[in-house]
């Protein structure tokens, strides 16, 4: 067991068992691991597409810049969101 088990993660006592799996079990715990580390590293080799067929590259979506009026229109929409949300809890406006 000390050959293939993480160090510090199996007793000391254990680790001088003996362990006997089928080969088919092997085999399956071997491909589910493979499966595993290959997704996790993005090697996507077996997500590949059909014969012919080519990806496209995203287009790069160009960051929007908010205009005077969008800008003041989203400043007065966040200050009534403040006003609601200070009358729920008590609150009036003005008072301070």
């Amino acid at each position: 067991m000390k050959d293939f088990a993480v160090p510090g993660c199996i007793p000391a006592a254990h680790q001088d068992r003996h362990i006997e799996i089928s080969y088919h079990t092997l085999t399956q715990y071997l491909n589910e691991a493979e499966a595993g580390y290959q997704a996790m590293n993005g090697n996507n080799d077996w997500l590949q597409l059909p014969v012919g067929r080519k990806k496209r590259k995203r287009v790069r979506t160009p960051p929007s810049t908010l205009s005077d009026g969008r800008e003041a229109e989203f400043q007065q929409q966040e200050e009534e969101t403040i006003r609601r949300e200070s009358v729920k809890k008590g609150g009036h406006q003005g008072e301070q």
